[in-house]
């Protein structure tokens, strides 16, 4: 695969990430709080940035914050003029993945072969996403073979929820050829350990007690990882849902 055969769509076409805030401040003195960069990156082809993204950081687990990103993006954001318009050049971009290319800085990842400058912008999108949302490590919804529909996590899943649920419920499957452990942790403690076989929906049902704060912490750990056949992503168990901002 050579760059030509890439597109990247800067703008408004896709969504948007704004790059503002501590993160933002600390790389580009420049910024100070204000919308520094506004893009949507998505790699032709059915593959989308956001399933490159999260699977970037599940293998770059110590990139997965804004402030590393930014700081890694920091010579190509650095590029970019302050927008008053909306748009603007691609040219640092191209620039940056030239570079990446030429240092051998490159990924096969989603049968592309990639430069460190797309997958950590489209790293950096995932992280936006999971600011806004807080879920952080599941790809989108996707119909399986059988019929089902699920959520497939990565390794290591998180879900912010309101504290005041009566009862935390969901459903896990397994693709994986062997039985998989789901570690469940609530705000950081350890809550249950489950083993996952098959690809039969396992119901799990938590009463939950009356909490301080608004919020709570749900972690889902998985052990062993397993990778579909002709598909590059890294995988835990599957979910029966996604959850919605809180």
């Amino acid at each position: 695969m050579t760059i030509d055969r890439r597109t990247f769509l800067i703008g408004a076409t896709g969504g948007a990430l704004v790059l503002s805030g501590v993160a933002g401040e600390r790389t580009l003195a420049w910024s100070r709080r204000r919308s520094v960069l506004r893009w949507a990156g998505l790699v032709s082809g059915a593959v989308s940035a956001k399933e490159l993204g999260l699977e970037y950081l599940t293998r770059y687990p110590d990139e997965a914050d804004s402030t590393t990103l930014v700081s890694r993006l920091s010579p190509v954001l650095q590029s970019f003029p302050l927008l008053t318009d909306g748009g603007t050049s691609a040219g640092p971009f191209h620039e940056g993945i030239r570079r990446d290319f030429l240092e051998g800085d490159v990924e096969e990842m989603g049968g592309w072969l990639l430069s460190k400058t797309e997958l950590r912008l489209c790293a950096l999108v995932v992280v936006q996403a999971q600011t806004e949302t807080g879920a952080s490590g599941i790809f989108p919804l996707q119909q399986e073979p059988d019929g089902k529909a699920v959520h497939w996590m990565a390794p290591r899943a998180r879900f912010t929820l309101p504290s005041g649920l009566a009862k935390l419920e969901f459903e896990l499957r397994s693709g994986a050829a062997v039985a998989q452990r789901v570690a469940v942790r609530i705000d950081g403690k350890l809550a249950d350990e489950l083993l996952i076989s098959g690809p039969l929906w396992h119901p799990v049902r938590y009463p939950m007690r009356r909490r301080e704060g608004p919020t709570l912490q749900l972690e889902l750990e998985t052990t062993p990882a397993w990778r579909p056949k002709n598909d590059f992503r890294t995988l835990g168990v599957g979910i029966d849902r996604d959850w919605n901002p809180t």
